[in-house]
């Protein structure tokens, strides 16, 4: 990934061996370094590397604002959430097709255990920031209504009005 963005000017090979020394001292994920350390936005990240990717992303501000249907949240097991850091978003019944967030939009392993676990016809992956994914885990699984307020575009906290019913509505 930092090849990537090496490779797409948003960091220099100095600024990639930095994050890489950083994410290892942490045992973060290279994104989360990546944020930590440069002026990069969030949305700029994901945004490039979606493309790269060849996907979609979704912001930590969007997902901390989404309404996920807690029988959408059940498809996949809380384990398997944290594990595989993915957490389902959107499940349209018609279509069997599940949305999840997750950072690895190209484990395909990740893919089938997802489909598997949910009783989905089809997966659709959004690329997330690792921290975001945590966040939902903790928002949903835990009942925590600030899990989103620790993290941030670029390691600022996001001031936001927390909706007392996590399990509430779709987006």
């Amino acid at each position: 990934m930092l090849d990537r963005l090496v490779e797409g000017g948003l960091i220099t090979a100095v600024q990639a061996e930095r994050a890489a020394v950083h994410a290892q001292r942490l045992g973060e994920r290279i994104e989360e370094a990546v944020l930590d350390l440069f002026q990069l936005s969030e949305a700029d990240l994901l945004k490039f590397l979606a493309g790269s990717f060849r996907t979609k992303y979704v912001t930590t501000e969007r997902l901390a604002t989404a309404r996920v249907e807690p029988a959408t949240v059940r498809m996949v097991p809380r384990k398997l959430a944290e594990r595989m850091l993915v957490f389902p978003i959107l499940f349209e019944p018609k279509t069997r097709d599940l949305s999840i967030a997750t950072p690895d939009v190209t484990n395909i392993s990740l893919l089938r255990e997802v489909q598997m676990v949910s009783g989905a016809r089809s997966v659709t992956v959004l690329l997330a920031r690792p921290a975001a994914v945590r966040a939902l885990v903790r928002k949903y699984f835990d009942n925590d209504l600030r899990a989103f307020g620790i993290i941030g575009a670029v390691g600022q906290p996001i001031e936001l009005e927390l909706d007392p019913s996590p399990a509430g509505g779709t987006e």
